[in-house]
């Protein structure tokens, strides 16, 4: 198995910077960069300091904004790795998804994947239209929650267990 720690005893949670796994269920903040500092524009949204996801040319991984970043322009952040737990219920997603549909959704999730592309770009129940795949509304919601690129939009294993489709398992 691949089991590691998610958190130390104190309370704070583990990074890792290793890809691990079928690509196919790898999250997309697994393609992390190599670099511990990394150039990236910062969100609008966040302030100096902050966690954010960010997507790069071909990948998506999430960074520590400096102290001094200032939302739309370029700044220096550290590249943070990935966390297991939220790899994880991506995983758990995909899984998912494969026994809904009897395959899986792209190959890879990263922006060099045309189907994860395509998902970027138009959503995960576009790319089951096109397939011409229905799924019911409980189970669709429980894996898209699972499948978002940003771990800090997706559900958690306990927020997918508490939704309807699971709830009684």
């Amino acid at each position: 198995g691949m089991a590691v720690q998610s958190h130390l005893p104190c309370g704070t949670e583990v990074r890792y910077f290793d890809a691990v796994g079928k690509p196919y269920y790898m999250a997309p903040e697994c393609y992390e960069s190599r670099d511990e500092i990394v150039n990236v524009v910062a969100p609008f949204h966040a302030a100096p300091g902050a966690v954010v996801f960010v997507r790069h040319p071909n990948r998506a991984f999430e960074v520590r904004l400096p102290a001094g970043a200032r939302p739309g322009h370029w700044c220096r952040a550290q590249a943070l790795g990935y966390a297991a737990q939220p790899f994880d219920a991506f995983a758990v997603g995909v899984c998912i998804l494969v026994m809904l549909t009897h395959r899986p959704p792209w190959d890879e999730a990263k922006y060099s994947d045309e189907r994860y592309w395509y998902v970027v770009w138009y959503g995960l129940l576009a790319l089951y239209q096109k397939w011409g795949v229905v799924m019911a509304p409980a189970a669709e919601k429980v894996a898209l929650g699972l499948t978002r690129a940003d771990p800090s939009q997706r559900l958690s294993m306990q927020a997918a267990l508490d939704l309807a489709w699971l709830k009684d398992f």
